[in-house]
């Protein structure tokens, strides 16, 4: 048996669902449109909140943003190369997202190459369809592949590994530390292996992951085109009053807002070093749900050069060293002369350390070792840093399972006294945290609680 409030929410989000598609609003709507709703961050989850709301009637909405851009921890840069550079969110995770669809409804073109990925291995750039002899890297293969079916431990993936066969080998650590903690936003000193395999396998938006030939703010530029004019930039938000009504929002140059009710799409870093004062303060679960979930530092490092020195059909290859994993940059979009080095955790942490020269300096000398002969130093031309730890008012790459986060994600998803709301890749408990359609789904389902 449902309660009432169960079957309110499922009426909302059907009625959501059909409006969307038969564009039109429900006789309903008119009840909740007066309601002033604000939002804080454009990011993904803000944008597709307000289009969502949009699209339901709402009008009377504004989206605060800190930066002077929309986007978040999407940024493409159309400046360093003659095609456009993600120096965020990249992939598109999944053919049955909703980001997916997006795409497909504004006939987006992908990038379609034989490409396959690449291991430095033993002294040795190989493909993974070469490695599948060596005894040792096919368990490391296999251990990976049988994840979700395996049962873990709350502990770092690095407890588990080295309790494998090939728990020592430098080269498969790199590998494992690559395909897990890096592709995660962290490191496997603290990507806990349970929670990691729990929420994957909860995840129903598919195995295959897609490259865009063009811009990623090309494309959402014209999914939110109708709210993206509601966007009040350089608006940091210091202060959300809810013991009252209206909520009052208070900015940290003097500005003052106020609301019926509050999304809240800042990323996890924001709320974690508490940049925003809650009144009253928010509840205890809360608080905790926030410093148990995990966000790391994370870079891209984008570099041009003279000539290709890599293979012709590399998809991406991954090495021991401060890169975990690189990428061709150019591949089916222009010139393949450029390379994207991504790196998370541990890693980003040392990287950003450092100051520029230095940086490009250890990542020329990893690609000098693994191609040999000084090849990258010698046909280096130009690169451009991304760092996002040091980028201000984001703070960090993206949430990760850490130690301990189990039930964290849907915690903080959960609604505070039915006017203020939590949205963002970092409230997803269905295995999509850390992706673009992830923040787009906590935004539909941010908006579609309101109306219950």
């Amino acid at each position: 048996m449902i309660t009432r409030k169960q079957f309110i929410l499922m009426s909302s989000s059907i009625l959501l669902d059909v409006c969307q598609k038969k564009n039109y609003e429900s006789p309903f709507v008119p009840y909740f449109t007066s309601q002033k709703v604000v939002i804080i961050g454009a990011g993904a989850a803000g944008l597709h909140a307000a289009k969502t709301l949009w699209d339901m009637g709402f009008k009377n909405i504004q989206i605060l943003e800190a930066k002077n851009r929309w986007g978040g921890r999407i940024f493409t840069n159309y400046n360093f190369a003659e095609f456009p550079i993600e120096l965020g969110a990249e992939l598109v995770h999944g053919e049955f997202s909703i980001y997916k669809k997006i795409l497909d409804k504004h006939k987006t073109p992908f990038i379609d190459k034989n490409i396959e990925p690449y291991i430095y291995f033993e002294s040795k750039l190989q493909s993974e369809k070469e490695l599948e002899e060596n005894v040792l890297f096919d368990l490391a293969s296999q251990f990976i592949d049988n994840l979700e079916s395996l049962s873990l431990e709350d502990v770092p993936f690095s407890q588990v590994i080295s309790q494998q066969p090939f728990g020592n080998h430098p080269d498969i650590l790199a590998y494992l530390n690559a395909r897990l903690g890096n592709e995660n936003g962290t490191d496997n000193n603290t990507l806990s292996a349970k929670v990691t395999a729990e929420y994957d396998r909860r995840n129903r938006s598919g195995e295959t992951d897609f490259f865009l030939k063009v811009g990623v703010q090309e494309i959402l530029a014209k999914e939110y085109d109708q709210v993206i004019p509601l966007i009040q930039y350089n608006q940091v938000v210091k202060r959300i009053d809810y013991s009252q009504i209206p909520i009052r929002i208070t900015t940290a140059s003097g500005g003052r807002f106020e609301a019926d009710r509050v999304i809240i799409t800042v990323p996890l870093t924001i709320l974690k070093q508490e940049r925003i004062q809650f009144v009253p303060n928010l509840p205890l679960k809360h608080q905790e749900a926030i410093q148990k979930i995990g966000m790391d530092s994370g870079m891209k490092i984008i570099i041009k050069f003279k000539k290709q020195f890599w293979p012709s059909n590399l998809e991406s290859f991954v090495a021991n060293g401060v890169v975990p994993e690189y990428w061709p940059t150019g591949n089916g979009r222009g010139e393949n002369l450029y390379l994207t080095a991504f790196v998370m955790g541990k890693h980003a942490r040392y990287l950003s350390s450092l100051s520029n020269s230095k940086q490009i300096g250890e990542v020329l000398s990893q690609l000098d070792k693994i191609f040999g002969g000084g090849i990258a130093t010698k046909n280096y031309e130009k690169h451009i840093v991304m760092d996002w730890a040091k980028e201000e008012h984001i703070l960090g790459a993206y949430s990760f399972t850490s130690v301990g986060s189990s039930g964290a994600f849907e915690i903080l998803g959960q609604p505070i006294s039915d006017r203020i709301f939590f949205a963002g890749e970092a409230t997803r408990s269905d295995g999509t945290h850390q992706t673009v359609h992830g923040a787009m789904l906590s935004g539909l389902d941010a908006a579609g609680k309101i109306l219950v």
